[in-house]
């Protein structure tokens, strides 16, 4: 029979497996073993979504639970609209900018030669099996 002390319950459930993993890492940090369970699911949006479960062993429950609630508060949840990113830079032409009109000549014309080079192939491929069924089956 088990150790009871080594029975592990569920401290958590989270719909994301990002979400249950930082609680565990959270609570590893303050030296409470935690484990993720269910996340290879957790993602999946069928009919059944799954969710994540932290799970702790039983004898660690109730410090698992304060440490949570302290991490919960000690979290800092950031309003972006609140902060101050400075002025923007104006815009300069870069890597990303979009491709100029040679680029763009250059791209049509190497479709137009792949496209023109295809059509060559396929009349070379037809005129070689025409040459081969002619000399094949007409009496010579």
């Amino acid at each position: 029979m088990p150790d009871p002390a080594s029975k592990l319950v569920t401290l958590t459930s989270s719909p994301s497996e990002f979400e249950a993993a930082a609680i565990a890492a959270a609570l590893s940090d303050q030296g409470i073993p935690a484990r993720v369970s269910g996340g290879t699911i957790a993602g999946f949006r069928a009919e059944v979504p799954g969710e994540a479960q932290v799970l702790v062993f039983e004898h660690d429950l109730d410090r698992a639970r304060n440490t949570l609630r302290a991490v919960r508060a000690d979290s800092v949840d950031i309003d972006w609209d609140d902060v101050n990113l400075g002025e923007s830079e104006p815009a300069t032409e870069t890597a990303t900018s979009p491709p100029g009109p040679v680029i763009r000549k250059l791209v049509i014309g190497l479709a137009i030669a792949m496209v023109v080079a295809a059509v060559v192939y396929e009349a070379n491929r037809r005129y070689e099996q025409w040459l081969a069924d002619k000399v094949f089956f007409e009496p010579g």
